[in-house]
């Protein structure tokens, strides 16, 4: 079963933007899967944050599925950036092509005004492949740790611990001088949110991870 996390802009209104679900390439239909928004509270689907959509299957599909709808900031999405032409390089058959920043320009629409985006400020550059190593080795790390994570194609991760909070681990992992997200929204206030970096920033991460779940863990079982 194929299904994306959604993404969507915040906009003043609770969104219930519908899941594409594909088996062996072909769209299934809503007589093969029921769409769940569960997260709670006020605000819920409507304020900037990431949210779980649960697909469940019927008829001839079982089982459950939980993905991350994100409501994104207004004037955020880099979905709806606009990258100018990239000109032809030369590849001297060794070393990888860099772009500067006149080179590859990125601007986006705020609030009516079309911006230049700053280059590891508003936006930073990594191929696809690096992302996805580092995503899915960071998955296995949570997972070999008690972590319950949703399934993602993006560049983030949505996860929750059984016997530790989102809102500790979030504090916890801000001591350590690292940021990842935490939503207090009733029904995903046990998840963070953590955005795939560099391998140096997840080994960074990893490392903050494993010190507070040794500790937490312990002060547990004590």
């Amino acid at each position: 079963i194929e299904i994306d996390d959604l993404l969507t802009d915040a906009n003043g209104k609770v969104q219930r933007k519908a899941p594409v679900v594909k088996f062996n390439g072909k769209k299934l239909g809503k007589s093969d899967y029921a769409v769940s928004y569960p997260a709670g509270g006020e605000g819920a689907y409507k304020e900037p944050g990431s949210y779980p959509v649960v697909i469940t299957g019927k008829g001839n599909f079982t089982g459950s599925r939980t993905i991350s709808l994100i409501v994104a900031e207004p004037g955020t999405n880099l979905g709806k950036a606009d990258i100018k032409k990239i000109p032809g390089q030369n590849y001297d058959g060794g070393n990888p092509v860099v772009l500067d920043e006149e080179t590859l320009v990125v601007t986006m629409k705020i609030n009516g005004k079309k911006e230049t985006l700053k280059r590891d400020v508003d936006y930073y550059v990594e191929t696809s492949k690096k992302i996805v190593e580092e995503r899915e080795k960071f998955y296995n790390f949570l997972v070999e740790n008690g972590f319950y994570v949703t399934n993602s194609k993006t560049n983030f991760l949505f996860a929750k611990h059984p016997s530790i909070s989102g809102d500790v681990i979030y504090k916890k992992i801000k001591e350590e001088g690292i940021l990842i997200r935490h939503f207090a929204t009733k029904g995903i206030d046990d998840f963070v949110r953590i955005s795939i970096g560099t391998k140096e920033q997840m080994d960074a991460l990893k490392k903050a991870f494993e010190k507070i779940l040794n500790s937490e863990l312990m002060s547990v079982k004590v």
